[in-house]
């Protein structure tokens, strides 16, 4: 009798915790499912490669395009490319152009301008190298490529600045501010070529009440060139709409990685099991994938509902020493 009224009293117990469950999930499932704003972090775009060096104040007298220069050449081939500059003051503006190596930190995709010596340098011609741009005017200079008959294929970068000259408060002198256009070429590297893969896709396994969840992806060129890489994160509940957060595309140099860091806040998103795949597309068409799961579970209401559970069964099964207890005191008083 005793195992009857036990197993009858732990389903009751259950039955109580799954109710009380019930009645508080709701309360976290606030958001629409299809609409998830990321929180991003340490977020750049290719823009930022057109942002070599920083921009000195001043610089804004002067506006460049394109300011991405992006190529594929071929051994023993000319190229030649045209480079606008428009001068935005009122006064004639004196402007000067020179090449650099340019280089990129591995995972941050911070320009460097300390690397070695890129061959592209001795390959590349500016025409003319300086010049002066009249009031609110506009000039064109030409960019010459001459690769050579041999050359090793993969990727060679580099970067033009143009400097615009112009008077500082003190009297007689100039101060230089320089605008870089970086130069990133591929030389004779197919797209088949590509070698990029994921080398990190992490996620915490499981997620309480309200959190966020921090996505870590790193992506590794090991190929001879560059490439963008432009990810996107697919949340998915079993049997559910999946939910789509579109990361930046970012340039991925040869030899080097970059990461990609956003936080979810789960209280979007009822309790559930969750798929998370990361998929980059890496260019032509091809896309690379890393998946993990994410539990989340309502930690607060579990563990409230388990505390009453433990301390109704306490209660049943002390009851006759409780009653003993009771009648003990009342016949005390």
């Amino acid at each position: 009798m005793d195992t009857v009224i036990n197993s009858a009293v732990f389903r009751a117990a259950v039955v109580a915790l799954f109710a009380f469950l019930l009645w508080y999930s709701p309360v976290q499932a606030t958001g629409p499912k299809s609409a998830v704003t990321p929180v991003e972090v340490n977020v750049a775009s290719n823009a930022a490669i057109a942002a070599a060096t920083p921009t000195p104040e001043g610089t804004g007298q002067l506006r460049v395009s394109p300011v991405l220069l992006n190529l594929r050449l071929d051994p023993g081939k000319k190229y030649t490319y045209d480079i606008t500059l428009d001068n935005l003051t009122d006064q004639p503006l004196p402007v000067k152009l020179s090449f650099d190596s340019i280089d990129t930190d591995d995972e941050s995709g911070d320009i460097r301008l300390d690397g070695p010596v890129s061959p592209l340098l001795s390959w590349s011609e500016v025409t003319p190298d300086s010049l002066i741009i009249d009031a609110g005017g506009r000039r064109t200079v030409r960019v010459t490529v001459q690769i050579p008959d041999t050359v090793a294929l993969g990727g060679y970068y580099g970067v033009l600045f143009v400097e615009p000259l112009f008077r500082s408060s003190g009297p007689g002198s100039q101060v230089s501010g320089k605008v870089g256009i970086p130069i990133l070429t591929n030389i004779s590297v197919g797209e088949t070529q590509r070698k990029a893969s994921i080398t990190d896709w992490s996620t915490p396994d499981a997620v309480g009440d309200r959190q966020k969840v921090a996505f870590t992806l790193r992506l590794r060129n090991s190929g001879l060139n560059h490439f963008t890489g432009t990810p996107r994160i697919l949340l998915q509940q079993w049997l559910g709409e999946p939910n789509t957060i579109v990361l930046d595309e970012r340039v991925v140099f040869p030899g080097k990685s970059r990461v990609w860091k956003s936080t979810v806040d789960m209280a979007q998103f009822s309790y559930g099991i969750y798929s998370a795949t990361a998929i980059v597309s890496v260019g032509n068409g091809e896309t690379i994938q890393a998946s993990t799961t994410i539990v989340s579970l309502p930690f607060i209401p579990i563990a409230t509902g388990a505390v009453i559970v433990c301390v109704a069964l306490f209660l049943w099964y002390r009851r006759k020493r409780l009653k003993r207890v009771f009648l003990i005191l009342k016949g005390s008083s």
